[in-house]
């Protein structure tokens, strides 16, 4: 059994004293593998407070958990979740897949479909993870992603 654990923190400020904004960003993760299952779980928060403004409180969490089938697969599960704190709908998102490793670590392909239980508001659409935002009524999206990664 192993695990790691990091912990980042951010503090600062910015515009004229007269109209100055704190942030305060953190974020909390740990990684434990038991034999050849491995957990990961994340959670990060965003605190703005701009002067003469109402504050704003972001919450995220995802959590992910992965098996080694023999040397080369690895289905995994994932769980996000986020709280934009009145800046769109909260974010839910399930996701399924694998990793096939190739030549050990050196190649890897992976592969996962993802649904949005909850539509995906504009606050959590086009961040690079290929969800777009979900129109005014709409149920919930599938994303289909297919990678390679290559360590050299």
């Amino acid at each position: 059994m192993g695990y790691e654990c990091a912990y980042r923190c951010q503090r600062g400020s910015f515009g004229a004293p007269a109209v100055e904004t704190e942030i305060l960003r953190w974020t909390l993760d740990i990684e434990a593998k038991v034999a050849h299952t491995s957990i990961f779980a994340a959670v990060a928060g965003n605190h703005t407070d701009p002067v003469g403004i109402a504050g704003v409180d972001q919450y995220g969490v995802v959590v992910q958990v992965g098996t080694m089938i023999g040397e080369s697969w690895e289905p995994f599960a994932r769980y996000e979740w986020a709280d934009a704190d009145g800046v769109g709908s909260n974010l839910s998102l399930v996701t399924i897949g694998f990793a096939r490793y190739i030549n050990g670590q050196r190649l890897k392909w992976t592969n996962d479909i993802g649904y949005g239980v909850k539509p995906v508001s504009a606050t959590f659409a086009n961040t690079g993870k290929n969800w777009r935002e979900d129109t005014a009524g709409a149920s919930g999206q599938f994303v289909v992603r297919s990678q390679f990664q290559l360590l050299f």
